[in-house]
């Protein structure tokens, strides 16, 4: 598959072991580039011999390329004819955000949020997203309502976001997220409590 040099990716597959086998334990191998990332186990469903109990599993990994290759292979020992079941193989972009949890900020200031790869390198993909959303009152007479803030695109592993609050915001708490997305990363939401000064 496609993949951006020196990037980390989240691979998320779903695992069982075959259910008609009550004595088996299966070993799945999961390799990344010819490299084997995670060797997790899955038993048998006691409680049933013909329902499989499917474990969710995740592994963090990093392309050394623009091209990539993931592989699962059965590894039970002794090899029988009933193999690890596995399935929903799912690989996205992984990132990290980075940002003061409870900001000062003037009515018209900036926001600063920090984007990072799983192993702390600037993300530079211009099709990641950050979004700000508070919930406040706009008008004197009105229920708090959450509004989009401010949004930009990730340059350099960075985003500056700028408000645009009237200056009657002065002096107000806006309890607020901030969302990362693009295509092919994992979605991310980080809370925060935004002083207007």
């Amino acid at each position: 598959m496609k993949t951006v040099t020196g990037a980390t990716y989240l691979l998320s597959w779903y695992g069982a072991s075959y259910p008609y086998i009550r004595h088996q334990t299966n070993i799945l191998h999961v390799s990344w580039d010819a490299t084997v990332v995670a060797a997790p186990s899955y038993a048998a469903n006691l409680a049933s011999s013909d329902v499989p109990v499917w474990k969710l599993q995740h592994q963090v990994v990093t392309a050394t390329s623009a091209s990539s290759t993931v592989e699962f292979a059965d590894a039970t020992k002794p090899p029988g004819g009933y193999g690890t079941l596995m399935g929903e193989v799912s690989l996205s972009g992984d990132a990290k955000i980075y940002l003061d949890p409870t900001p000062i900020i003037a009515p018209t200031g900036k926001l600063l949020v920090v984007v990072r790869n799983a192993n702390g390198a600037p993300l530079v993909d211009p099709s990641l997203t950050v979004r700000l959303y508070g919930t406040y009152v706009e008008t004197q007479y009105a229920p708090p309502v959450l509004q989009l803030m401010a949004s930009g695109p990730v340059t350099s592993g960075q985003v500056e976001l700028q408000l645009h609050l009237h200056p009657g915001m002065a002096h107000h708490t806006i309890p607020a997220y901030v969302t990362l997305s693009g295509p092919g990363f994992t979605p991310l939401r980080h809370s925060l409590k935004i002083k207007v000064s």
